[in-house]
């Protein structure tokens, strides 16, 4: 199915109060749903909003539609990249966990407890972030001079923060249709054609993130699954070390990938790694420059050539020498000619 089916629920938390009149300084903020008003109570069982507490909206639905985008993990490979130019024009990208506040990325998402993410990320207006609903009414921490502080802000008071419903009973069939994102398997056994077991994995709410936001390339950095021994060398990018054995990477999280590969490409979206040395076998290695060509599409680089846009004369005269309109991959073909051009000046 293609991204404009997608049924995933998404709620706002930023919309203006429409219960009561924004001067009474009591009331909230944020919208809430008309139904159960985000009573801590009602909402549970709230078939309007689904548990939130907030509306839901499709304003993000196709939101890079047609584009390639970045998915963010945080494996060592991570650090040897040149994140900077994530931050280009044109390039979307959306990170999983703490790689959201090591790289510049667009948006990101998480699974476990807002606790363990840097506040930054949330606090931060320029960047998405997609917020499991069971998560967006807890407040955030920061660290200031290496101590951690508690505040009183929710998650659901920081800007740009949308929620998102989440599952833990994974399905491979309806991974990309049902209205919530899965997240693997917590309690029950995961079921794969290798197999059952249980194992939850964020990179998938990322994978079906992008599905949503109508994405038809995705490029995987810091996606290695394998993990250094403790006392040879950090498991994340950062310097922490990872939790988890090689042996999930391999025989649990690795299968899941093999069979995801063709609901995505059913829904014409192909996935690639641009880590050579990845233990993730199933998407084929992309190298990063040609993924940044590709995220950039019919964007130039910087800096843009300004001259002459309000010449309407000018205009007219040239679009009389190229009577054919371009086509938008017409346009991504000759933003690459230039960038190999100028790659080869050089």
């Amino acid at each position: 199915m293609g991204w404009r089916d997608d049924p995933l629920w998404v709620c706002q938390t930023n919309r203006p109060c429409s219960v009561c009149a924004p001067e009474i300084h009591e009331c909230p903020p944020r919208g809430r749903c008309k139904k159960c008003m985000g009573n801590r109570g009602r909402r549970r069982n709230c078939q309007t909003c689904h548990g939130c507490g907030f509306p839901m909206t499709d304003a993000l639905l196709g939101l890079w539609r047609n584009r390639a985008a970045f998915l963010v993990c945080g494996g060592p490979s991570l650090a040897e990249l040149p994140l900077e130019r994530l931050r280009e024009r044109g390039v979307s990208s959306l990170a999983i966990n703490n790689a959201g506040a090591y790289a510049p990325v667009k948006a990101h998402t998480f699974g476990d407890p807002e606790s363990k993410f840097h506040s930054a990320m949330m606090a931060d207006a320029n960047v998405l972030s997609f917020v499991p609903f069971g998560k967006l009414h807890y407040p955030i921490q920061i660290k200031h001079e290496g101590e951690f502080y508690p505040t009183r802000v929710k998650v659901c008071d920081c800007p740009a923060v949308f929620g998102i419903s989440r599952t833990s009973t994974y399905s491979r069939e309806t991974f990309l249709s049902s209205n919530s994102a899965h997240w693997g398997s917590k309690l029950q056994p995961l079921e794969t054609q290798d197999g059952k077991y249980s194992k939850l994995c964020t990179m998938l709410l990322g994978m079906r993130l992008l599905h949503y936001l109508g994405c038809r390339r995705i490029y995987m950095l810091g996606v290695d699954f394998w993990v250094q021994p403790r006392d040879q060398g950090p498991g994340y990018a950062w310097g922490d070390a990872a939790s988890c054995s090689n042996k999930i990477w391999d025989s649990k999280i690795g299968p899941m990938m093999i069979e995801l590969k063709p609901i995505f490409e059913a829904a014409d979206i192909d996935i690639f790694n641009c880590n050579r040395y990845s233990r993730c076998r199933a998407f084929d290695h992309v190298p990063f420059d040609q993924a940044m060509d590709d995220c950039k599409g019919p964007v130039e680089d910087e800096p843009l050539d300004l001259h002459d846009w309000y010449n309407k004369s000018l205009a007219k005269e040239h679009h009389a020498r190229h009577p054919e309109p371009l086509s938008e991959q017409q346009i991504s073909d000759l933003r690459t000619l230039e960038r190999q051009q100028k790659a080869g000046a050089t």
